[in-house]
């Protein structure tokens, strides 16, 4: 940048070790870069350390104050220059401006040569000349003098202009020294001093002043105002340039882009850089080091980027990432001078921790959503106080919830269940743990189901609840599956009572009051506990919702079957029975069936049974029998069988004390179960029965 400024300019460390030059001071010496850089001034400039110029720029840095002064210079190439150095301490150490016044110097020695020849030319426009008495009065002037200090010759010749009504009290000094100078050498200057104008405003002269023999002086004098007003405007301008250059935060660097031989962009130099591109890039101090040198194998869309600015001359905005250092950079890249300078300004942020937080939170979310795809459950999302729902993916079961909701306990949870929800949330959120929870929720149908919900608090980077994110599993099934077990296993209960109530029965009738326990009657109490253990089991296949009559008869007659299929016949229409009336039917049955297999037609080598039954009635009018066909064991005499003697106590609990009536003649026996109608009800008098058991003989 500061090329451009047509100066010379040149930074030297602590040590005065020169760091580095532009190509306007490299010009004065003629030497290269890599010639001076790294060593001291005395080692580049001998004899300079002990000479004015070396005094100052110790001086500049121990007081830590700026500097200047003009001198001679011999260049090695081009002759002796007059040089203006200006010196600034910086945090590298020294700044040092050098600017070509040999022009300035030769003016200013031809204006000396030419003094007496100026009071001849009193009306040049542009130099102004003044006679004064040491006393300070002004004697006589040129219209440019007396344009200069903005007063009429009406006033020069009434003695008006006075040098103490033209210098401002803070240059009377440089009047003083005239004086003593005029009487030490009879001359004075040229100096550069300030001038008040008559209108009260200041402006800056260059003069050169000239004892006559006549014991009055010649002052020579040029308005140097526009001139200062630039400079202070330049050294203003570099002011807040370094002030801005070393205290924004936004890293800077100045580098010059360098071609390959194939003229390809494809590396850069370091010109200049701030303080802050050391802390962006901790890299080590570049200037004056090409980035391979510093990285080894930069990112190549560096040179090829600052390349593309330097052809086009078109600022270039771009985040980019450099491996080496593994850090991302937000750029703002432009070109500096011509395209001949190749040379870029680079602005730059470090944006790595924004982009990895990016990239952290570009992941975090594709984790989210793909979580969301994947699993089964239910997901959702809640403000930290739960009072708004954010978002919830219902799965089909329950509704989805897109945008922010916050009746969403209206919506998804039943009236009654809304407490016990309500404060395990103040709890979850009291304590900052897990909320976790079964309740019952809306479907998408309407109907209630069951959830189990857990939710964990989420956080941000300084530890502030940021949200809820948490999971529901639809546990409707298992919920029902418990109800219906605790359903079955209080049934199970209610059974095996009446279960157990109807064993007590088995046996009383089994072994009776007063009768001694014998072979016979211990067999007839296995076969009815067998009897109910099938019914059992038929009733346990049915998981308790009841039997089939045809199951019934069929385990009844299972061990009586034989190879001859036609011997027993058991045919009639599809009729559910309640558990309890199968219970009791069984133990029927297998008393007449067992009576019929040892005195009826099961006895004999011919005999057949037929076991048939139909439905008559409509709707709740429906009556149910049986009419077994027992054997009489006397029938002339009336005697009653053994199976009707083990039917007639067998009655399911609650119902009425069964009946058993004899048909005229050797007919068959009909059981009347009488009960509630859910189970058998008593024949009516013209119902015809729905199950007939007859005994055919051989």
């Amino acid at each position: 940048m500061l090329d451009g400024m047509g100066e010379a300019f040149g930074l030297m460390d602590h040590d005065l070790r020169i760091i580095t030059q532009n190509e306007a001071a490299l010009a004065l010496d003629g030497r290269s870069l890599e010639d001076i850089q790294g060593r001291t001034h005395w080692e580049v400039y001998p004899g300079s350390e002990e000479s004015e110029l070396g005094r100052l720029y110790k001086y500049a840095l121990d007081e830590q104050v700026p500097v200047s002064l003009e001198h001679r210079y011999k260049c090695p190439h081009d002759g002796t220059k007059w040089l203006e150095m200006r010196a600034f301490p910086v945090p590298e150490g020294l700044a040092v401006f050098w600017r070509d016044i040999s022009e300035r110097k030769e003016a200013e020695a031809a204006l000396r040569q030419s003094e007496s020849r100026l009071r001849k030319v009193l009306d040049i426009e542009t130099v102004g000349v003044v006679y004064f008495d040491l006393i300070g009065g002004a004697l006589d002037a040129n219209e440019a003098y007396l344009s200069m200090i903005g007063y009429s010759r009406a006033e020069l010749e009434k003695g008006e202009v006075r040098y103490e009504h033209l210098t401002p009290p803070d240059w009377r000094w440089r009047d003083e020294q005239t004086i003593a100078e005029f009487g030490a050498s009879g001359k004075a200057g040229p100096f550069e001093k300030q001038y008040f104008h008559r209108d009260g405003s200041r402006i800056w002269v260059l003069c050169s002043d000239k004892m006559l023999d006549d014991g009055t002086a010649v002052e020579i004098i040029i308005d140097v105002t526009e001139r200062k007003r630039a400079e202070a405007a330049l050294l203003e301008s570099e002011q807040r340039y370094k002030t801005l250059f070393e205290s924004m935060d936004e890293a800077d660097a100045v580098v010059e882009v360098l071609r390959d031989d194939a003229g390809n962009w494809a590396d850069f130099l370091f010109i200049e850089v701030n303080p802050a591109f050391m802390k962006h890039t901790s890299m080590p101090y570049p200037v004056g080091k090409r980035a391979t040198e510093l990285l080894g194998t930069p990112n190549p869309r560096w040179a090829e980027t600052y390349g593309r600015v330097v052809d086009t001359g078109e600022a270039v905005r771009l985040e980019e990432e450099e491996p080496v250092l593994d850090r991302v950079f937000d750029l703002n890249i432009f070109r500096i001078g011509d395209a001949s300078d190749r040379r870029v300004a680079v602005l730059f942020n470090d944006v790595t921790e924004r982009k990895r937080g990016e990239a952290a939170l570009r992941e975090s979310e594709a984790r989210y959503r793909a979580l969301v795809g994947s699993t089964s459950d239910i997901i959702y999302r809640m403000s930290p106080d739960w009072t708004e729902m954010r978002e919830l993916g219902g799965r089909g079961f329950i509704t989805d919830t897109h945008e922010p909701r916050r009746d969403w306990m209206k919506g998804y949870i039943p009236p009654e269940d809304q407490p016990t929800v309500e404060a395990a949330i103040r709890e979850a959120i009291i304590t900052e743990t897990p909320f976790d929870l079964e309740h019952r929720v809306w479907k998408v149908d309407g109907s209630i189901g069951w959830v189990r919900s857990r939710a964990v608090p989420r956080r941000d980077e300084n530890g502030r609840l940021r949200e809820w994110f948490g999971a529901a599993s639809d546990v409707t099934s298992r919920r029902r599956a418990e109800e219906r077990q605790n359903m079955l296993m209080g049934e199970l209960d209610h059974r095996v009572k009446n279960t157990l109530a109807v064993v007590q029965s088995i046996t009383r009738q089994s072994l009776g009051r007063r009768q001694a326990v014998g072979p016979e009657t211990a067999e007839r109490l296995v076969g009815r506990i067998n009897a109910l253990a099938q019914s059992h089991a038929l009733l346990a296949r049915s998981r308790w919702e009841g039997a089939g009559v045809a199951d019934l008869v069929e385990n009844t007659v299972a061990p009586y079957r034989s190879e001859r299929s036609d011997r027993i016949t058991v045919a009639g229409p599809d009729l559910q029975v309640t558990p309890k009336a199968a219970q009791t039917l069984t133990l029927a049955f297998h008393e007449l069936v067992t009576n019929a297999g040892k005195y009826g037609a099961l006895s004999r080598e011919n005999g057949r049974l037929t076991i048939g039954w139909n439905i008559s009635g409509e709707a709740d009018d429906r009556r149910q029998g049986f009419r077994i066909a027992p054997y009489r064991a006397n029938p002339e005499r009336g005697a009653r069988g053994r199976g009707e003697n083990g039917v007639r106590p067998l009655r399911p609990a609650g119902a009425p004390r069964p009946a058993v009536e004899q048909s005229p003649g050797p007919g068959p026996w009909t059981l009347v179960p009488a009960q509630q109608r859910r189970h058998i009800s008593a024949r009516g008098p013209r119902d015809p029965p729905w199950h007939t058991c007859s005994r055919r003989r051989g």
